[in-house]
């Protein structure tokens, strides 16, 4: 099924008015989501 995955995405309300919001995303309306590995996966794929 794939790698899993964690998912954030923050409040509309919270980044509407966001000095960094440009920064940020590229969605003229949606919020900022993240997408990140769980830890262990994160570390192993990592360069020594």
């Amino acid at each position: 099924m794939g790698n899993p995955t964690i998912h954030v995405r923050f409040s509309r309300t919270d980044c509407r008015l966001c000095p960094s919001r440009d920064q940020c995303t590229r969605s003229q309306s949606d919020p900022r989501t993240l997408t990140f590995r769980p830890q262990t996966a994160s570390i192993t794929t990592q360069p020594p």
